[in-house]
């Protein structure tokens, strides 16, 4: 996971949302600030402690915060790999 390309979207989205409320109402503003911090929180943690694993005969996700969550797939059970790349991409 890219922290900067995830941190743009997350921030982006919210001042949109924010300025769309502030339109509608302007108390309203008050309220997007705590969903910032938040989401920048949750992705934070999401980056800081996930990890892949590329092994020769498997591919895994392990997720060690307050819970564990692991995920395996054989490679036989892959039959392609998509990437996608937009311009955010492409500018880092």
């Amino acid at each position: 996971m890219n922290f900067l390309r995830t941190t743009i979207g997350i921030i982006s989205s919210s001042i949109l949302t924010g300025l769309l409320l502030y339109i509608i109402e302007p108390s309203f503003i008050y309220i997007i600030i705590p969903m910032l911090i938040a989401g920048i929180t949750m992705k934070t943690i999401a980056i800081l402690y996930t990890s892949f694993i590329v092994d020769t005969s498997s591919i895994e996700k392990q997720f060690n915060c307050l819970a564990n969550h692991h995920t395996s797939f054989s490679v036989e059970k892959i039959t392609s790999v998509i990437i996608k790349e937009n311009l955010l991409d492409k500018a880092l």
